[in-house]
Parts: C-alpha cells; sequence; structure tokens
C-alpha cells in the first residue's frame, strides 16, 4: 500500500538512504525527537491525514493532531494511511470517529486537499513540516536547531 522508502530514495538520489537519513535523525536528535528511520520501511500517502488537519483547524487541535500522526509515520513506522490509524488519532483531537470516516469517504474533501496540496507545492514547498515566520522566512523539512534561529533572527531583522 506505501512506497518502500530506501527504494524509491536510491533510486531518487543515486546513494545509500542511510546516508540521507543520518543527518536527519542528527537533526531530530537535537531538537528532542528519538527518530529511527530503519522502523520506516515504507512511505504512505498522508493525504487522509491532511484532510483531517484542515478539519482539526475549527476544533483548535490543528498542532497536536499533526504532532500525533507525526509519530505512528516517523516514528513508529505505522501506515498513516490506514484509516484505522487516522481515526483513533482523530478521537483523541476532538473529532467523532463517524465523522472522521465520513471526511475520509468524501471524494470532495480529497479534492479540495489535492488542491491545496498542489497549489503548496506550485509556490515552492518541497517538504513537511513547512514554517514560516514574519511571512517571509521560511523552512522546510527536518533541520538542526541553528536552522530555525538563523530563520526567525533574519524574521525579526526584516521588521526592525
Amino acid at each position: 500500500d506505501g512506497i518502500a522508502l530506501r527504494t524509491s530514495l536510491a533510486q531518487r538520489y543515486g546513494q545509500s538512504p542511510e546516508r540521507l537519513f543520518a543527518p536527519v535523525e542528527a537533526a531530530g536528535h537535537q531538537a528532542g525527537l528519538a527518530l529511527d528511520f530503519s522502523r520506516v520501511r515504507c512511505v504512505y500517502s498522508t493525504v487522509d491525514a491532511h484532510t483531517l488537519a484542515r478539519h482539526a483547524q475549527p476544533k483548535g487541535t490543528t498542532t497536536t493532531f499533526v504532532d500525533a500522526v507525526f509519530n505512528p509515520d516517523f516514528l513508529e513506522g505505522r501506515n498513516i494511511a490506514s484509516r484505522g490509524v487516522l481515526s483513533d488519532i482523530a478521537v483523541r483531537h476532538a473529532f467523532i470517529r463517524a465523522d472522521a470516516l465520513a471526511l475520509l469517504d468524501d471524494v470532495g474533501e480529497r479534492r479540495l486537499t489535492l488542491d491545496a496540496t498542489g497549489r503548496a507545492m506550485k509556490s515552492g514547498v518541497k517538504g513537511v513540516p513547512l514554517y514560516v515566520m514574519n511571512g517571509r522566512e521560511t523552512v522546510s523539512g527536518a533541520h538542526a536547531p541553528y536552522v530555525f534561529t538563523a530563520a526567525i533572527e533574519r524574521a525579526l531583522a526584516s521588521v526592525a
């Protein structure tokens, strides 16, 4: 159901995926995250997770929902495209299970999520998470804390 992570990365970048994982894991560890890509075998579609994240916003649970999706995906290597995994997470973040499952079944909701993803990619977003500071400085993907510090300093300097 997912894409074999190591095979995909090796084909895409022409090098050992472990060499790619090392700096990401190191950045995660510096930020206090126990990243361990040895547990992550596949990459799964995040369309459904993004759909639920959009609907977590009016509930005030977007941040905690997204953080909760991160754990099974990047820390546990579980399939976050699974309706069971997502609905279990959703009910812990102000969703009613039946409502979450209905959103996942809704073709129109899927289209809205795919359209938003397309717009983000056209605007230059290449990785997640994406942080935008002061509407100018962005940090996309996993980075060491000093990268965030530098971006925040640039954003603050642009206002001064």
